[in-house]
Parts: structure tokens; sequence; C-alpha cells
């Protein structure tokens, strides 16, 4: 499953920035020919220093073969971090299955004793219920050490995509007025991509939360009424340290979350209409 997930992340994300980076080249050596060879047809993947004349055919195949190399070696960076970031959110979703299935073999256990367990039975599920929560606390620790590594990652990757969605959505109104629809199938294509590579953080981020929480669930849907009492102080060290929810987060408590996720978008929206407004 998530090796599938991967390839599908991986495929779509890098046609959508190979197309996106491409249409630009493609497009300056149709206005090139089309436009009796002007010079002024050609423009750069991203604005950037070229120590050589690029306004001629070979020397833009040229500069444009060398952007297009950093670009790609750019998104390569980006998305080897988000399929990181994927793994590791699907790691911790498998721990908690399996601390789910677990805890409903040992809540099946005690329910088919009856209240009627020998000292040897006793001792065993004690300590099936006692590696169950070591293992919990393991996977919040896991969790916690995990959002500390990738805490800054996430921050900056926040950042950029309130401010390049920001940016897309003025260069997208100015792309419609002057009516460029190339840039404007470019930005979209760029809109797109920035908004599903911070969906994809926010969505698996908020899974990890969501099996939390329904580990927690389980813990207080057992029959703990049928508990032997050692076990049953066993639940409550459990309960307590359930209370805290789990999130993976960065920087300002900055958590990857669905409503996180409308919060950029919105947020994004709120910037471009102030300086939409501002530029009339």
């Amino acid at each position: 499953m998530a090796e599938r997930r991967a390839k599908i992340i991986w495929n779509s994300l890098t046609t959508i920035a190979i197309f996106a980076a491409s249409m630009k080249f493609v497009t300056s050596f149709v206005k090139y020919y089309v436009s009796n060879l002007s010079e002024e047809s050609f423009e750069l993947i991203f604005s950037s220093e070229i120590p050589w004349n690029w306004k001629e055919p070979i020397g833009y195949l040229v500069a444009g073969c060398v952007q297009f190399t950093w670009f790609y070696g750019g998104i390569y960076i980006v998305i080897c971090t988000m399929l990181c970031f994927v793994g590791f959110c699907t790691l911790f979703e498998a721990f908690t299955l399996d601390i789910g299935r677990n805890l409903l073999d040992l809540n099946d256990n005690i329910v088919e004793a009856h209240g009627h367990f020998k000292s040897e039975r006793r001792i065993e599920l004690y300590q099936q219920f006692s590696k169950i929560i070591q293992f919990h606390s393991i996977a919040r620790d896991f969790v916690d050490r995990f959002s500390t590594a990738y805490s800054l990652i996430l921050l900056i990757f926040f950042g950029l995509a309130t401010t390049c969605i920001c940016a897309s959505l003025l260069s997208l109104n100015s792309a419609f007025d002057a009516q460029h629809f190339v840039d404007i199938l470019r930005l979209v294509i760029y809109l797109f991509f920035m908004t599903t590579y911070i969906a994809f953080l926010c969505y698996f981020g908020d899974e990890v939360h969501t099996r939390f929480e329904t580990i927690n669930y389980s813990i207080y849907q057992c029959c703990w009424y049928e508990f032997p009492l050692e076990m049953q102080k066993l639940q409550i060290t459990m309960l307590n340290v359930a209370q805290k929810p789990v999130y993976v987060r960065g920087y300002m408590n900055t958590r990857c979350t669905r409503d996180v996720l409308q919060t950029i978008i919105n947020a994004a929206f709120s910037y471009f209409s102030i300086l939409r407004g501002v530029s009339q």
C-alpha cells in the first residue's frame, strides 16, 4: 500500500512539474519562429543571471537545458522530502493498527475468561497489556521525535505555500487580463502542484492524528470492568498518556491537519484580495 502511494505521488507530481517547466521552453521557440525570429520571444524558465547570450536559439537551448536541470533537481529534492514524510506517516499508521489489534485480542481474551483467571493466565495477560502500553508510548514518542526533525521543513513549506499560492493568484489575475492563455495554463498547473503538495502533507499528518484518536477510543471501549484489579490500574496509566493528542507538527505548533490546509488556502486568498485591491 505504501509503495503504491509513493509511486502515484512521484509519477503525478513529477509529470506535472516537468510539463509546467517545459511549456515556457517550448512556447519560446514557437514565438521565435512565428514572430519573424525575434530574440525577445525567448523567456527563461525562471529568472537568473546567465553568463552568455541566451537570446539566440543555441544560447537559449543551452540555458534552457541548464535551468531545466536545476529545476528538476529542486523538484526531485522536494518530492523526495515529501515521500519521506509520507513513508513515516504510513509507518505510524501501521503502529496504530498493530496496537488496535493487540487491544482487541486482549479484550477478547479477558471477556472469554468471564472473570475467572488462573495465576499463570493473570500474569500472561498483565504482561501482554504492559507490552501494549509500552509500544503505545514508544509510538507516540516516535511521532514526537519525527515532528522535531521535520519541524523546520514543515514551517518553511507551509510559509512558502501561502506565499506562492498568493503570488500565483496575482500572476494568474494579470494573465487573465492580458489573455495570455499559455501563462494561464502554466500558472494553473503550478497552483495545482503547490496545493497538492501541501494537501498531501496535511492529509497524511491528519491520518496519523486520526489513527491515534481511534486507539484512544478503543481504550475507552475495552471491558475494563472485567479486567483484574492490577490491569485496571494499568489502563488508567494508559488513559492518562492517551489524553494528550498526537500531531505531526512543525515550529510554532503548525499542525499537519486538514484544518491547517484550509487555513493556508484561506490566508493565501485573503492576501491575494488585499494585494489586488492595493494594486488597483
